[in-house]
């Protein structure tokens, strides 16, 4: 075992004018904690510690099942290959990155930290108090956000990722990736995943994604999507292929000429609920313009009810099914709750 101090006294290790080589033997020690200055230190070997103290650091761990503690200060922690080990980058602003990083566990402490892994699987990170981005390309992978208004971005497949407290922006692109929304207001895009926004006003947007709204108002936006609203007042706008559901609270739906076709599960009338219109021409010599009454005829004039008794509205490249509304409501009641704009 090798064991580097405060002090400088080196064993088996060196040390030298760019810092503090462990070698690769394994089982060493680099321990700082009760000094400041600012270190470098290599480590090589398996399961080592590395108590970096209280400067700026520039660390690399490239062995199994190490130990890192970044301690005070600005720290940069590279790791590499590397399996099962921990880092702690303390407080201060962290730079944490790594390739081919496996079962690791990454706490960014309390500063506002980067970290990244590409080609890293089966490890947990960890985001802490400060504005933090982490950006992490791999499978199966356990995302925390933590604290501050985080930027979090997922490539690969089946990572998890959990928002925190404050209002973070997460982009989940991998396939089977599942975002579990926090407390604050969050930015959420998943693509070929799903996510629940949780509590907070979220804005969700997929392709061919399942998102949740949570609690809140939320406001969703996808293709190829099912959303899902549930408590509050929802916004949602079409863009084709997306099925709707509103769940409690006051709910709009919003459609355009390149919404596409699209179902609404649960329009429900007598909540308050509504649908917007964007003026202008949707094809098929259908004209939707400034006058309400007449766009209503033009709607109505458009409407059927299919083979199961749903409402179907085809406004020429543009086609809603209505679960919740009838013919009748649309002919008598249809200013109540259509609007354009």
């Amino acid at each position: 075992m090798a064991t580097l101090s405060g002090s400088h006294e080196s064993h088996e290790g060196t040390e030298s004018e760019i810092g503090f080589d462990l070698g690769a033997g394994g089982s060493n020690e680099a321990d700082f904690s009760g000094s400041g200055g600012d270190h470098q230190i290599v480590s090589e070997g398996n399961d080592d510690t590395i108590l970096a103290g209280t400067g700026n650091d520039s660390i690399y761990a490239g062995g199994d099942n190490s130990s890192v503690s970044g301690g005070a200060g600005s720290d940069q922690i590279g790791m590499s290959g590397s399996s099962g080990s921990t880092v702690d980058g303390g407080s201060g602003d962290d730079t944490i990155g790594g390739d081919g990083v496996v079962g690791g566990t990454i706490n960014a402490g309390s500063g506002n930290n980067d970290i990244g892994l590409t080609n890293s699987q089966d490890n947990t990170i960890s985001g802490g108090s400060g504005n933090d981005e982490i950006v992490v390309q791999g499978d199966n992978n356990i995302i925390r956000s933590g604290g501050g208004s985080d930027t979090v971005s997922t490539s690969g497949n089946e990572n998890f990722v959990a928002g925190g407290t404050g209002s973070s922006t997460i982009n989940a692109a991998g396939s089977g990736d599942v975002v579990g929304g926090g407390t604050g207001s969050e930015a959420i895009n998943v693509s070929n995943g799903s996510a629940n926004g949780g509590d907070g006003n979220d804005f969700l947007t997929g392709f061919n994604a399942k998102l949740g709204g949570g609690k809140g108002d939320d406001t969703f936006a996808g293709v190829n999507s099912k959303f899902n609203g549930g408590a509050g007042n929802d916004t949602f706008f079409a863009g084709g292929g997306d099925t709707m559901s509103g769940g409690a609270g006051t709910d709009t739906f919003w459609f355009d000429q390149t919404s596409g076709s699209n179902v609404i599960t649960d329009f429900k009338m007598g909540q308050g609920d509504s649908l917007q219109f964007a003026t202008g021409a949707y094809g098929g010599g259908v004209t939707l313009g400034a006058n309400a009454a007449a766009n209503l005829a033009t709607i109505v004039a458009n409407a059927s009810v299919d083979d199961s008794g749903i409402l179907q509205i085809e406004l020429g490249n543009v086609t809603v099914s209505i679960q919740g509304l009838t013919l009748s409501d649309l002919q008598n009641h249809g200013l109540e709750f259509i609007h354009f704009n």
